[in-house]
């Protein structure tokens, strides 16, 4: 919230991983925290589907929102990561579709922007959207009036060092990397 000041009338977490975020967004703003947003529990985390085809088949089926709640208000959307914007682009439709004034997204860690070979399937470059846009072009993107990130220092503020690797955000791997080509 310090880094990022949004006039909303409601703060609106993607379940279930930016829960927690948006309750201290909501918290440190005074912005009233809201769930609307509905994921289906059988639902897998289409993030890691193989296939762009899939993840958007997945998204569909995921997530609904409550009208009602977001009708003529200025929402603000928080989300733990942008990592391809399927899910975000499709929950910023939702809340529109849904008759919401604004939406703004907020994201609860920098912009990913170098691929993990670490365990997570996201190894292509070309997938993340912020290593190949700005990010008012992925503001356009998603469909959003506003999208803000969280700063390194912020994130690891937040979370903690831990050992935790930033790579994703700033290119820093801690092991090398080979090219196998």
């Amino acid at each position: 919230a310090s880094e990022s000041q949004i006039d909303g009338d409601i703060v609106v977490p993607i379940p279930s991983s930016a829960i927690e975020a948006a309750l201290g967004y909501s918290k440190a703003s005074g912005i009233p925290l809201e769930t609307c947003i509905i994921k289906n529990q059988y639902s897998l985390r289409t993030f890691i589907e193989p296939t762009q085809n899939l993840r958007t088949k997945g998204d569909i089926a995921k997530l609904s929102v409550v009208s009602e709640v977001v009708k003529y208000k200025k929402v603000i959307v928080v989300d733990d990561s942008l990592i391809r914007g399927t899910t975000t682009k499709r929950v910023v439709r939702l809340l529109r579709d849904s008759g919401a004034k604004e939406v703004h997204v907020l994201i609860a860690s920098p912009p990913f922007k170098y691929p993990c070979y670490y365990g997570i399937d996201i190894q292509d470059l070309n997938e993340l959207l912020s290593a190949k846009y700005s990010v008012s072009e992925v503001r356009d993107i998603i469909g959003a009036d506003s999208l803000c990130f969280l700063s390194e220092e912020g994130f690891l503020q937040s979370v903690g060092h831990n050992g935790l690797t930033m790579s994703y955000f700033n290119g820093n791997y801690p092991t090398p990397l080979y090219d196998y080509e």
